[in-house]
């Protein structure tokens, strides 16, 4: 990160915020059948019909407050709750820390939001550049052109998941050269792969997933260095990623890769139509 003067650092931590909205934003055109509505500080996601989603880390219903710039107003929270409605959708918040105070707490509490217990979210920066994996792995790892993507997405939609490689196919098909699948091979076998997004000097690391059997081989290691040497070489300055606490091995593995933690966010459950909360907040 950058350093020393504080004046610079809350700068450079808001325009740290500014490029993961604009990386949220991008991403959720990648996924059909999402409803995207703005208000007043803020917007919303949600995926009408889908199955409500367990964990905030999994859920495409969301209120984004990422770049707010000062603690929330009655006006913004009721703004919210408003356009929550409208989509007859449950939410998770995802709040800028100093978009918070007692306040907020309070007024957020009365619209029926409760914080979401445990599990901290963190957003993780480094250089881009070099990187050398704490590890070392017999596996070759590689940036994955366009035109060969589709038959690497074919071999690892068992593990992957069908919503992950249709969300990495329509990522590749409709970006030009700033969204790359990366890929950890075993011989010719992919067994790991993950996305690199570029957006100016800021580059997002994200959408990781390994074969189960290959679990421990150093495959995620390898591709987040793979990852930040090449954002480098496109261009950027800056590598975030974001994981949970829950993902001890994630969180590890970014941390060993020189990332450190820069914003905590802070995760609401937002039962909007009088929900309670699911089960994995009890």
């Amino acid at each position: 990160m950058p350093p020393a003067d504080p004046t610079d650092l809350a700068r450079h931590v808001l325009e740290l915020a500014n490029h993961i909205d604009r990386v949220r934003r991008r991403h959720i055109d990648f996924r059909d059948g999402v409803v995207v509505r703005e208000f007043a500080g803020g917007w919303l996601s949600a995926e009408p019909g889908a199955k409500l989603a367990e964990f905030p880390s999994a859920s495409g219903d969301r209120v984004y407050w990422l770049t707010a710039r000062a603690p929330l107003s009655q006006a913004d929270v009721d703004a919210a709750q408003e356009a929550a409605r409208a989509v007859g959708r449950p939410m998770f918040i995802w709040l800028a820390p100093w978009a918070w105070s007692p306040a907020v707490e309070a007024m957020l509490n009365r619209a029926g939001a409760e914080p979401w217990p445990y599990v901290e979210y963190i957003a993780l920066v480094r250089p881009a550049g070099d990187c050398v994996p704490a590890r070392a792995s017999d596996l070759r790892v590689a940036p994955i052109g366009a035109a060969y993507a589709a038959p690497v997405l074919a071999d690892v939609r068992s593990w992957y998941g069908d919503t992950g490689v249709e969300a990495a196919r329509r990522m590749i098909d409709r970006a030009e050269r700033d969204i790359e699948l990366h890929a950890a091979f075993d011989g010719e076998r992919p067994v790991a792969v993950a996305m690199l997004t570029i957006d100016g000097a800021w580059a997002y690391l994200g959408a990781a997933g390994t074969d189960p059997a290959c679990r421990g081989s150093g495959a995620q290691t390898a591709l987040i260095c793979s990852r930040v040497q090449h954002a480098a070489r496109l261009g950027a300055r800056w590598c975030v990623s974001e994981t949970n606490t829950v993902v001890g091995t994630s969180l590890r593995n970014l941390r060993r890769c020189g990332f450190q933690d820069t914003i905590l966010w802070r995760v609401y459950w937002w039962g909007v139509a009088g929900e309670g909360a699911p089960g994995g907040a009890r």
